[in-house]
């Protein structure tokens, strides 16, 4: 518990170094910056649930909808000193303990990312490849976002308030797809979320407005609506959340309409179906598919101009067109970039270039991007490649028990706790489903994650002492071979 505690303080004394270095002097330089700043921290004191929210919708950059004057690039950074500062204030509140448990594997799996990203860093980019030292503190800097993990841990947030929170990623995810919807399709696209357009994560994609907002969250509430027609015997509760499924299907297959999405999304939810154990839910469901499919044949077969107007038809022949290619195309760009920077790999001893600089000439992703390859695009390539083999290791042990404690918690609570640990297994299933395109724990999502692994680590520990209850002889090994 000593080195969890001296570990966990060095940490956050790093977080400071980096806030009184990078970001104070920006915070200072606007006093805009610095009422935001004061506002948040007086939540992250005194409700750290209102916090919990607030510091979302600051790290989904207000949804794209409102202008701060915060360029787009500084949004993450100051989610990180947010972060940073709520997880000082917790410790200030709570005279400076640190209030883990003794199994709380998900803080060590947290310090355990970390100290791979870093030995990555230090031995790939500083000694192998010649990054400059501040490149030790600077790059791995948005893996502080785990640390909303050690907050919420230090708050110590209860399930009822773990209900709420998902219930406002919900109601959010619904009511942004609608508005996307409308956006894209009535409006022309740009008009309510024009930010997402100036910011670049938006385009088109078949000639259609292709607007990228909330994603992470919206495929999770796919699956927690899923989860929830599944399990919930009230039938008000699951025709409404046939509707927002409905509204959120359509905004992630006609409005965002990535196709490593859509290419996870399709398989896991067909993973989800043939998983069903009701014969006739799945009987209606297939039927009803395999109905919509056959009618949607019909139409086209006997309007064939249709079909060449619709957005797939153009986005899978562009597809069949780049395939076709050597050189050029997203496919074959892919595949040359893993060849590309697979020598700058062997060159760190298989242990991880780190995360080196564009910005630096001499660097591998710089030289790469002169060359055409984008380092983010190689999927599970670029988590190898920065982070070594070890990093496959951590993502296996981190799994495992992550679907380990799910299993178990889906066996041993309420309907509500069920659906939103059947949504949490079908997440993480989503996430790796198509392993060339998986980039999880290393590269994206480290606050959802934090936020995840909380909920999880949460769940769990509440069910074990009514079970010491129950059982007080057994080990929590014995218990969850009877748990199945």
């Amino acid at each position: 518990m000593k080195i969890k505690k001296f570990i966990s303080i060095s940490l956050t004394l790093i977080f400071f170094y980096y806030i009184i270095k990078f970001i104070v002097p920006i915070l200072f330089g606007s006093f805009y910056y610095l009422l935001i700043f004061i506002f948040f921290i007086i939540f992250a004191y005194k409700s750290p649930f209102y916090f919990l929210i607030l510091l979302t919708i600051f790290y989904e950059k207000f949804f794209q909808i409102i202008f701060l004057w915060i360029p787009f690039w500084l949004w993450a950074d100051l989610t990180i000193v947010l972060v940073s500062a709520g997880v000082f204030v917790q410790f200030l509140k709570n005279g400076f303990h640190l209030n883990l448990n003794t199994d709380n594997y998900y803080f060590k799996y947290i310090l355990l990312i970390l100290s791979v990203v870093t030995f990555s860093i230090f031995f790939g980019s500083y000694l192998f490849l010649g990054e400059p030292p501040k490149s030790l503190i600077f790059r791995p800097r948005p893996f502080f976002l785990y640390f909303t993990y050690l907050y919420l841990c230090l708050a110590e947030l209860n399930q009822d308030q773990i209900r709420k929170y998902i219930g406002f990623i919900v109601f959010t995810s619904v009511g942004i797809s609608l508005l996307l919807i409308i956006d894209a399709k009535l409006l022309g696209g740009f008009v309510i979320f024009k930010y997402a357009y100036y910011n670049g994560v938006s385009g088109f994609r078949g000639g259609n407005p292709r607007i990228v907002v909330y994603t992470f969250m919206t495929i999770f509430t796919y699956f927690y609506l899923l989860s929830t027609i599944r399990f919930t015997q009230n039938t008000l509760i699951r025709l409404i959340a046939i509707l927002s499924f409905i509204i959120v299907g359509y905004q992630l297959v006609f409005v965002l309409m990535t196709r490593q999405t859509l290419l996870t999304i399709f398989l896991t939810t067909l993973f989800f179906l043939l998983n069903l154990k009701s014969l006739i839910p799945k009987t209606f469901v297939f039927c009803t598919i395999m109905a919509g499919l056959f009618l949607a044949a019909t139409f086209f077969a006997i309007n064939p101009d249709k079909l060449e107007e619709t957005a797939y038809y153009k986005i899978i022949e562009k597809t069949r067109i780049e395939s076709s290619y050597k050189e050029k195309g997203n496919l074959a760009r892919r595949i040359n970039g893993i060849k590309f920077f697979y020598p700058y790999f062997k060159k760190t001893f298989f242990m991880g270039i780190g995360m080196t600089s564009v910005k630096n000439k001499n660097s591998p992703e710089n030289i790469g991007l002169e060359n055409g390859y984008v380092f983010s695009d190689l999927g599970i390539f670029s988590i190898i490649y920065r982070f070594g083999l070890l990093s496959l290791i951590v993502i296996a042990i981190i799994l495992n028990r992550v679907f380990r404690d799910l299993t178990f918690i889906q066996k041993n609570v309420g309907t509500q706790q069920k659906i939103l640990a059947n949504a949490l297994i079908y997440l993480f299933i989503n996430n790796i489903i198509f392993l060339p395109t998986t980039k999880i724990f290393f590269t994206e999502g480290p606050f959802y994650y934090g936020i995840f692994f909380y909920i999880i680590y949460k769940l769990k520990s509440d069910i074990i002492p009514q079970e010491k209850q129950a059982f007080p002889a057994l080990s929590y090994n014995q218990k969850l071979c009877m748990s199945g």
